[in-house]
């Protein structure tokens, strides 16, 4: 198996989830020998079986499974459209591209609307969905890349930002979305993080764990799970789906022996 290129590891540390994407396209990569669906990647093994098999391919995240929001304004107007809301870039992923700068940040706790595109280019592009990111080549032939600074590299998901509230009250009104507020679900301060950090640390290696939300889902870790049937929450706790239970995560610390 070859070196992955250092800002694929990048992602994977972060434990965002991929997908395959066409060659310089925006479109995703939706194989016949996958049914033709797009082709999802939450691991290092399952990207080199993608590049092997599309060695050209473009590389998007998928933002509602890595808890992401891009932020995209293709013009200059859409760009004062979006800073007059509280587009900005501090603790923010930043990508370079064709147009300028697009942001990324974390979903913040509450219900979202659709994604929202503007083809008259007066508002900013919203996107929970698909988006492409460094090294893809944009279909105008640029490479994409993150602005200094910027990075997964350089800030940790766990330290990125959440999307502005006036972007968000914007998109909300563009999409017409009666959106239910709901409790904040950022990781909390103290001792229940610091045993869902132990607990993550501990299972790490075997559940092959992805960001859900501002949770993680992978592998279960009590029993042999083939399948991602877990899922971990430093406030709602843990649940199996497989039939191992669910409670809080002290409990789970309990079950697998880790210590704090």
């Amino acid at each position: 198996m070859i070196a992955l290129p250092k800002i694929i590891e990048e992602y994977f540390r972060n434990n965002l989830v991929l997908v395959a994407g066409e060659p310089q396209s925006k479109e995703p990569w939706a194989p016949p020998w996958n049914g033709y669906k797009v082709l999802k990647i939450r691991s290092r093994e399952d990207f080199q079986d993608a590049i092997n098999r599309k060695p050209d391919m473009n590389v998007m995240l998928h933002g509602k499974e890595s808890g992401l929001v891009q932020v995209d304004p293709d013009s200059k107007e859409a760009r004062i459209w979006a800073v007059r809301r509280g587009l900005h870039d501090k603790g923010a992923w930043v990508i370079r591209s064709v147009r300028g700068l697009k942001a990324l940040y974390r979903v913040p706790g509450v219900a979202l609307p659709p994604t929202h595109t503007d083809k008259t280019h007066q508002t900013a592009d919203i996107i929970n969905e698909l988006c492409m990111v460094p090294p893809s080549i944009h279909p105008d032939g640029i490479q994409l890349s993150w602005a200094d600074g910027h990075s997964p590299a350089d800030i940790p998901y766990k330290q990125l930002a959440t999307l502005p509230q006036g972007l968000l009250d914007a998109w909300v009104e563009l999409k017409g979305f009666d959106i239910p507020k709901v409790h904040n679900t950022n990781p909390p301060v103290g001792a229940l993080n610091i045993i869902y950090e132990a607990i993550l640390t501990r299972i790490e290696p075997t559940s092959r764990l992805t960001r859900h939300g501002d949770g993680m889902k992978g592998r279960c870790p009590l029993h042999d799970d083939k399948n991602p049937s877990f899922t971990i929450h430093p406030v709602n706790g843990w649940h199996c789906f497989a039939g191992c239970g669910k409670g809080r995560i002290s409990n789970l610390a309990f079950r697998l022996g880790v210590t704090v």
